[in-house]
């Protein structure tokens, strides 16, 4: 089990590990990773992984809309199968060699108002892809991310605002503070005049 040091994402990527371990499992993937959106870059970052090491995890790097397997994912809004990895996805083509990687199943995380929120990929040796029940419990694996990880953002949202509420309030109330002891010296002199 692998996890990015990346501290952007609005869920800490230990609360989101076991919903890519449990879709690697239910498809018998021998890779998988976890690939979240990074407003900053706006690309897609490697955010968890399973059977990956550090190094290749990194190897995977920023994925662009529309540029790579993760890419049209995202672009095409649809989940992507790729049967001959070596063939078809040949911006992957050392990290492909290396582990050894026969096919991959690319599944986007799309919000309910449309919004990217990363994608999930599956990595097998073998020449396979995931049964239809299996990829049906894994769409449901990636709406339950896809809601975690939107219910997050808007939880740390109004945790900003809130907190900029707050500062705002204590500066009104510093500015009130500060022009009421303005006032009150020339008044008090003025009073004492008349």
């Amino acid at each position: 089990m692998q996890v990015a040091a990346d501290e952007h994402w609005p869920l800490p990527t230990t609360e989101m590990q076991p919903a890519l371990e449990l879709a690697s499992t239910l498809t018998r993937a021998d890779m998988g990773v976890l690939m979240l959106h990074h407003d900053g870059a706006d690309a897609l970052l490697p955010a968890a992984c399973v059977g990956l090491s550090d190094e290749d995890r990194d190897a995977i790097g920023a994925q662009r809309s529309g540029v790579g397997p993760f890419g049209q994912a995202i672009a095409e809004r649809r989940r992507i199968v790729i049967r001959d990895a070596p063939r078809e996805a040949p911006t992957f083509v050392p990290l492909i060699d290396r582990l050894g990687i026969r096919t991959m199943e690319i599944q986007p995380l799309i919000g309910a108002s449309g919004q990217t929120v990363g994608a999930l990929g599956l990595m097998f040796r073998q020449n396979r892809t995931a049964k239809k029940q299996r990829a049906h419990m894994v769409d449901l694996t990636t709406s339950l991310l896809t809601s975690a990880v939107m219910q997050a953002r808007m939880r740390h949202a109004a945790e900003r605002q809130r907190l900029e509420a707050e500062q705002h309030g204590r500066a009104k109330v510093q500015l009130m503070a500060r022009l009421s002891h303005e006032l009150r010296t020339p008044l008090q002199s003025i009073a004492g005049y008349i």
